[in-house]
């Protein structure tokens, strides 16, 4: 098991800026306790649905000028991912 320390002397950054085997490891990881927690199952199809639902409604309100991506996709991203770790969700406004 690596420290957060290793993790930052060595630039072990997590899985998208890994490579080699440090990237197959934390692949596996990440997959497996995803897969725990609901992906792949229709539980988390119904969360993402519902946050996509948000999204198009926010969505509707934006210009039809381009404009920089809003927050709320991040946050819509970080809300089906903390609400299968604790069953809680956050507001997009």
């Amino acid at each position: 098991m690596l420290t957060n320390e290793e993790i930052l002397l060595h630039k072990l950054n997590g899985i998208v800026f890994s490579n080699g085997t440090h990237w197959v490891h934390n692949r596996r990881f990440l997959l497996r306790h995803l897969r725990d927690l609901g992906m792949g199952k229709s539980k988390i199809e119904g969360l993402i649905l519902r946050e996509v639902e948000d999204l198009v409604e926010e969505f509707k309100g934006l210009t039809k000028e381009p404009s920089a991506l809003p927050i709320s996709i991040n946050i819509a991203a970080l809300n089906i991912i903390w609400q299968l770790v604790s069953n809680f969700t956050n507001s997009v406004s």
